[in-house]
């Protein structure tokens, strides 16, 4: 699989890391990687975004421009790509979740973090599809634009990042053909744990800024898979 990368940055030694560390996790995972690199925020913004898959950007750049600023701009201009911001500052940390970063990384960054994002983005983009099947159709949708799934008596919603769809199909027999990034948390709720943003003793923080309730049986299977999927080294208290 192939996948498009960009560095936005202006301290040409971070951009030799990173890019020594794209090249490791290219070799390691077998996915082909084009990379371009920009120096300049007022450049960057002449370019075509949507061609990326994952942009590493800075929160300062040059002559005052903003990393934030730039990416909430490519979200109104419905970019659907990953952002993973890379600064010196961790005050913008919470703004990310405005633009539904991937992750925020303060410099010096670790090797394991660049794998843990770059995974995540080979995960979205892998040809892995949820398929429903009627009597006239057949319909996929990409495993990733799924946030969860949602009973209704004997039959599933699918909420995606888009729409919601109605299957003929009871949670439990969904539940056995999902991947694991899927997990229940509730007896009429499974969610897509790669869209989970925080979580409580009392419930899930999804990415569209929905909060799903988590069932006290489901608590510590859920706390766990979400842990699991957490593999930057952040600790989570709960």
């Amino acid at each position: 699989m192939n996948l498009m990368c960009c560095i936005l940055e202006n301290e040409i030694n971070y951009i030799d890391y990173l890019l020594e560390y794209l090249r490791r996790w290219e070799k390691e995972s077998g996915c082909l990687l084009k990379i371009d690199v920009v120096l300049s925020g007022a450049k960057f913004l002449t370019m075509n975004p949507s061609q990326y898959n994952i942009i590493f950007i800075d929160i300062v750049l040059d002559n005052g421009n903003n990393g934030m600023e730039i990416a909430k701009t490519l979200r109104n201009k419905n970019f659907n790509g990953d952002f993973v911001f890379i600064t010196n500052f961790q005050e913008y940390v919470f703004e990310g979740y405005s633009v539904h970063a991937l992750d925020y990384l303060v410099k010096p960054i670790p090797y394991n973090k660049i794998r843990y994002c770059m995974q995540q983005v080979l995960n979205k983009h892998a040809a892995s599809n949820f398929i429903i099947y009627t009597k006239n159709s057949i319909t996929k949708i990409l495993y990733y634009n799924i946030l969860y799934f949602s009973s209704e008596k004997h039959s599933t919603n699918i909420i995606t990042l888009t729409e919601t769809i109605h299957i003929n199909q009871g949670i439990k027999n969904v539940l056995e053909n999902l991947p694991e990034q899927f997990a229940q948390c509730h007896r009429t709720l499974i969610v897509n744990l790669q869209h989970a943003q925080r979580i409580t003793r009392k419930d899930i923080l999804i990415s569209n800024g929905e909060l799903l309730p988590i069932g006290r049986n489901y608590l510590n299977t859920i706390k766990q898979r979400f842990i699991d999927t957490i593999t930057n080294g952040d600790k989570y208290d709960f």
